[in-house]
């Protein structure tokens, strides 16, 4: 899924808590994924 599109659908889902970029991760409170170098989420991603 592009970048920009799992932002949006996170940002849909959980409002209160705005997913943010950084060191190549998207990342809201909770939740965090890597991303490709195309700028593409991965499957891999890690809940706190």
């Amino acid at each position: 899924m592009p970048k920009e599109d799992a932002i949006l659908l996170l940002n849909q889902l959980s409002p209160n808590f705005e997913a943010y970029e950084k060191e190549g991760r998207l990342n809201t409170t909770w939740l965090h994924f890597k991303i490709s170098e195309q700028g593409n989420v991965l499957e891999e991603g890690a809940c706190q």
